[in-house]
């Protein structure tokens, strides 16, 4: 799952080499020469955005509905290759007929009309803007990654620490 980002001085080496070299050169400092085996390295930052993007879209389905849900997997899907580290801050902004697009592909999205589509962009809070002469939207994961955080925790407070203790936590937290 390596995207090709690897930069390396010796211009031999092809993308994914690198690591399985390098593995190789301590196996043999180390006495164990394994040239057979096959080395590979998972792809951690691939591996958490995609687990990111599965916690959101399942909170959302939990709080919101279907619909906001299938909208924002086809948002995520859509920016993914846009998407450079592990933390977004600023999202990628989409226009509505790439939105609809991705929104098509899904089985579950295409009964759905624009329209819909719109409503479930007004419901995830989505920030909207004109680009060109389409408008165009962008999702704040920030938000929905904080909002899941604080659930996480009001229910570790609740279950350890009883309902009282659950209460002040509500009143204390800012949101």
């Amino acid at each position: 799952m390596n995207t090709g980002t690897d930069v390396d001085d010796s211009p031999n080496v092809v993308v994914g080499e690198k690591g399985k070299q390098d593995a190789l050169e301590l196996d043999k400092e180390s006495g164990a020469s394994c040239e057979k085996d096959i080395l590979w390295r998972a792809d951690f930052e691939e591996f958490v955005c995609c687990l990111r993007h599965k916690a959101c879209v399942a909170n959302v389905k939990t709080w919101l509905d279907d619909g906001a849900a299938i909208v924002l997997s086809a948002m995520l899907e859509a920016t993914r290759s846009g998407e450079t580290k592990v933390k977004i801050e600023n999202p990628v902004p989409l226009s509505v007929d790439t939105i609809f697009e991705g929104v098509m592909k899904s089985e579950a999205g295409r009964s759905m009309t624009l329209e819909r589509v719109r409503g479930s962009l007004i419901q995830l809070g989505c920030a909207s803007g004109v680009r060109g002469a389409a408008e165009s939207y962008s999702v704040d994961l920030k938000n929905i990654i904080e909002l899941v955080q604080n659930d996480e925790v009001e229910s570790i407070i609740l279950k350890r620490y009883g309902k009282e203790a659950y209460r002040i936590f509500r009143l204390l937290s800012p949101t």
